[in-house]
């Protein structure tokens, strides 16, 4: 069984890897990296500035949802599958040899994010609370061990007849860790007592030893590949996750907004806003974008970043001019096939303004400049030619 376990996790790693190198592409990655050097150095200049009421308000909420996010970043990852039930049935007794390297595994890789997450958050509670360092190393160690012990339930949750209700696993995911990170920043040696026994609950359920629910386990682990998958759809297509068109009346008015007069644009517009790739993709980076540029108050590299994201934005919405190549009824009609360029130049020149207006805004609002923000629509508007006129136009003509 323990064989069986490697196999699977050596596939499942194959698995990712083939789709990272779609993920965490030139684009994504300059994005990214934009998007790091704006918060932190908006960061820096927060740990810079006076300490008033509104920032310890501030402080208090990070530093909750630091807790609760850290914590409960991934899930109990077990790799199980339907077959599972007929084929593996017959070595339930020994299923316990592959559960435990699962449970290794789980433990070996889930310390990373609360170990980055109370790295970000231990210096704002620092300056804003005067937190002792021996706290804050205890509060990491905390949540770390916290984190541990919710992977170590999810193994234990896998040998229960039934799963908790969603009020314990509010009280031990949310409540819980809540409290205990609080109360860890009171002093070294309330973290240490919080720390021990938190460690002393996660050596008491590992302990424990049942015999493996197979229907609860192995929808836990689909309910967790289905989620995987929908954060990789973003990015690249995944098949197993069905991308269904969804009939939308609210978006009506846009539809008849980018379509105008023409067919193919029509069908153009349709197929943007009715796709679950094209729309929520937009509206997903529209939205981060906003965000990024309106927490950064330095003019220019709020600028820079909107120019990167708009990019982006648009860069991802190319694709559209081959969304009817496997359409036989607009293959073999001449006048549509040979519009659809055009049709998808003119959408995206019309879906251009939207970022352009919202860009805008957030830099007006983050530096409170109306030179930056005029700046910043000019060098957007210019952008949006070139991406929707010269290059879609020569993609068109070397895709021909």
């Amino acid at each position: 069984m323990d064989k069986v376990w490697h196999q699977r996790l050596a596939a499942y790693h194959k698995e990712l890897f083939r789709y990272a190198k779609y993920i965490f592409n030139d684009h994504f990655i300059i994005a990214v990296l934009f998007l790091l050097g704006g918060f932190g150095y908006e960061y820096a200049q927060l740990l810079q500035g006076p300490v008033t009421h509104r920032l310890q308000w501030g402080a208090f909420l990070i530093t909750i949802c630091c807790v609760v996010i850290t914590i409960n970043f991934g899930r109990w990852m077990t790799l199980m599958k339907p077959a599972d039930w007929v084929f593996l049935r017959p070595e339930t007794v020994r299923m316990n040899q592959y559960l435990r390297p699962a449970w290794r595994y789980n433990l070996a890789v889930g310390w990373g994010v609360p170990l980055l997450g109370g790295i970000i958050v231990t210096p704002l509670l620092h300056y804003v609370w005067g937190v002792s360092r021996g706290s804050m190393v205890f509060f990491i160690a905390g949540l770390i061990i916290m984190h541990e012990v919710i992977i170590t339930a999810g193994y234990h949750e896998s040998m229960l007849p039934n799963e908790p209700g969603w009020q314990k696993q509010l009280i031990f995911k949310g409540i819980l860790p809540v409290v205990s990170g609080l109360l860890m920043l009171v002093s070294p040696w309330v973290a240490l007592i919080i720390v021990l026994t938190w460690l002393g609950g996660g050596l008491t359920l590992a302990r424990q030893q049942g015999m493996i629910q197979w229907q609860q386990a192995i929808i836990t682990e689909q309910h967790r590949m289905q989620r995987l998958y929908r954060i990789i759809n973003l990015f690249v297509t995944v098949p197993q996750v069905a991308v269904r068109a969804h009939r939308r009346r609210w978006a009506d008015g846009l539809v008849r907004l980018l379509a105008g007069q023409d067919a193919m644009q029509g069908l153009v517009a349709r197929a943007f806003v009715r796709s679950g790739d094209y729309l929520g993709m937009f509206i997903r980076l529209l939205l981060v974008g906003t965000v990024g540029v309106t927490v950064v108050h330095n003019g220019w590299l709020a600028i820079a970043l909107a120019v990167i994201i708009n990019y982006l934005i648009i860069f991802q919405l190319f694709p559209l001019e081959h969304h009817f190549d496997d359409t036989v009824f607009v293959r073999i009609t001449p006048v549509l096939w040979a519009q659809r360029g055009r049709a998808v130049r003119r959408v995206l020149s019309r879906l251009s303004w939207v970022p352009l207006v919202c860009f805008m805004g957030a830099i007006l609002c983050g530096t409170r400049d109306l030179v930056l923000a005029g700046l910043s629509g000019v060098l957007i508007a210019v952008e949006n030619y070139l991406l929707s006129a010269l290059f879609q136009r020569f993609r068109g003509r070397r895709n021909a």
